[in-house]
């Protein structure tokens, strides 16, 4: 989808157009994984942070069995594990 595509080149710009033109946040691709799951393990913060705003539950972002805080901490991220902890994440 048009969100996964700008989560994984990183395209702050187009993520925010979408998500004003409300698209969903939730969806998995054919990995299992989430935008917001995709956004941790890139380490991309900004994104990360407008992604969240819009589904809080960073719990649901899962990707082979470990949620989103498992992600941004195994590829040392530590600006989107402090956003993923804040978030209610586990």
């Amino acid at each position: 989808s048009e969100m996964f595509y700008a989560v994984r080149t990183r395209d702050l710009g187009m993520v925010k157009r979408l998500l004003r033109a409300g698209a969903g946040v939730a969806a998995l691709d054919s990995y299992d994984r989430t935008p917001l799951a995709w956004a941790a393990t890139q380490g991309d913060g900004r994104i990360l942070h407008h992604l969240l705003h819009h589904a809080p539950d960073a719990k649901k972002a899962l990707e082979m069995g470990r949620n989103a805080t498992a992600l941004g901490h195994s590829m040392a991220y530590q600006y989107s594990m402090k956003l993923l902890l804040d978030a209610g994440a586990d």
